[in-house]
């Protein structure tokens, strides 16, 4: 077998070759194309722009990638990247049941369509809007994937399309995805964020393993003088209040000066290796959703979100534990809150139920989406987006017989990190809504105050426009 190598689009700054990859779905499919079939692979990435190496030019012209070298042969383009491996490498359990292979194929074209018509009233988008209702219906049908249970080459082809297209429409057509087709908007949370699912079955796997340990192997995380990170428990009994339960592991991933090592488990020994790799998909994708808000509320400086978070963001992690409850109706597994930092970045338990979003004074339950991560805003970016973005209540339960799982990771801006509304979403029509102040000083408040709701954000820095 020959040797294969992927040439992917680097991150930015990193020079080419790099060996940091960039945001590229398409390359990211090429990825697991290769991990399914279980075929050895080295990447290398290759800096956006005029200036690529010359060598990679004159064996790739066109400069597009992503590209696939297998040998002398060199293949273009994440479609007949996979067509090339399902021809050349027996055994593509990626491949699309023929039965299902041309469902969802004329959304794309059509959504280009009416792009270049540059007319919002075109009859296109009625076109498109009953291909997203048929690909919606067969999806409530047959998914949640194109063909069932597991993605195959077809949706890693067609879901970043359809977020493009998403992009596309809202900036240049003033166009939303119905939000009444929940299965296509669950599509695309579930295929779209680029974090290989081996990985999240990796972190899940460590995160059980470290949770199953005999308690006194835990406790050697466990924190001395009030750290906040290490391992814990919030087991509490009382006869007449509602209270949290929950196994805990908290570890501070970025910035360096803040991690403590010495809190995190050698046990299982795949543990740190996890983590690091997990962490930085997180950090990729939570950089991605930084731009894309930026992007949604027409900011010019589509860096703009990213710029205030700083050079040193915050990347902590919280694993949970939720053991079976003997009395559901009276504990908790988490209080009601917001989440007082920028983004959370959630994976939850495949099978087990627990969170729950409040909305309009009611608690939804959010259900599980296998390898789907759960997005939260936290205060900041409430404050950042003058409020057109809000931070979510909401609250873990308990179970009276199934144990659960989670892990959050909290992207935060830096700690002398400056909040405030951007200025681009201040006017005489949206006069400003929460004052200006340092990160520090808000972690600080939050953290000397109770759990409740969103009571926290408001006292410190909501401003009363009534009396303005």
């Amino acid at each position: 077998m020959s040797d294969l190598e992927v040439f992917g689009k680097a991150a930015p700054g990193t020079g080419s070759p790099s060996k940091e990859r960039g945001d590229c779905p398409f390359t990211q499919r090429v990825f697991l194309e290769l991990e399914e079939l279980g075929l050895p692979y080295t990447a290398t990435y290759i800096q956006e722009g005029p200036n690529k190496p010359h060598w990679f030019m004159v064996k790739n012209p066109s400069g597009l990638m992503p590209v696939l070298r297998d040998g002398e042969t060199w293949i273009q383009d994440s479609d007949k990247i996979a067509e090339y491996l399902d021809k050349h490498y027996a055994g593509n359990t990626l491949k699309i049941p023929v039965e299902f292979r041309d469902v969802g194929d004329k959304i794309f074209p059509i959504f280009t369509k009416w792009l270049q018509s540059k007319d919002p009233g075109s009859p296109c988008r009625d076109e498109f809007v009953e291909e997203l209702v048929g690909f919606d219906r067969h999806l409530q049908n047959h998914g949640p994937y194109i063909a069932g249970e597991r993605p195959t080459d077809s949706d890693f082809a067609l879901a970043p399309k359809l977020r493009h297209a998403r992009v596309a429409l809202a900036h240049f057509m003033d166009f939303r995805f119905p939000q009444e087709l929940g299965a296509v908007q669950s599509y695309m949370n579930i295929v779209n964020h680029g974090i290989p699912h081996f990985l999240i079955d990796e972190i899940k796997a460590v995160a059980k393993d470290f949770f199953n340990l005999p308690l006194e192997e835990k406790q050697k995380s466990a924190p001395q003088g009030g750290d906040p990170q290490g391992y814990g428990q919030m087991f509490v009994t009382a006869e007449d209040q509602t209270l949290d339960w929950g196994d805990l592991l908290a570890l501070s991933l970025k910035p360096n000066q803040i991690k403590n090592l010495a809190l995190w488990p050698t046990v299982p020994t795949n543990f740190r290796d996890t983590v690091a790799r997990y962490e930085s998909e997180v950090e990729r994708v939570a950089q991605e959703l930084l731009s894309l808000f930026a992007e949604n509320l027409h900011l010019e400086d589509a860096d703009y979100f990213k710029n205030v978070f700083g050079s040193e963001p915050m990347n902590l992690m919280r694993m949970n534990f939720y053991p079976p409850c003997p009395r559901p109706d009276l504990v908790l597994g988490l209080s009601p809150h917001s989440d007082g930092g920028g983004i959370t970045l959630l994976l939850q338990d495949d099978e087990t139920e627990g969170l729950h979003v409040r909305k309009n004074n009611q608690w939804i339950p959010v259900k599980p989406i296998p390898y789907a991560l759960v997005i939260n805003i936290g205060d900041l970016v409430e404050v950042m987006t003058n409020g057109n973005y809000k931070s979510i209540e909401h609250r873990a339960v308990t179970n009276q017989e199934r144990a659960r799982l989670s892990i959050a990771n909290f992207y935060n801006p830096g700690v002398d990190a400056e909040v405030a509304p951007s200025p681009k979403l201040v006017d005489e029509h949206h006069p400003c809504l929460y004052k200006k102040f340092i990160h520090i000083d808000y972690i600080r408040y939050h953290l000397a105050k109770q759990l409740k709701g969103k009571r926290n954000l408001a006292d410190f820095a909501k401003i009363d426009i009534s009396k303005t």
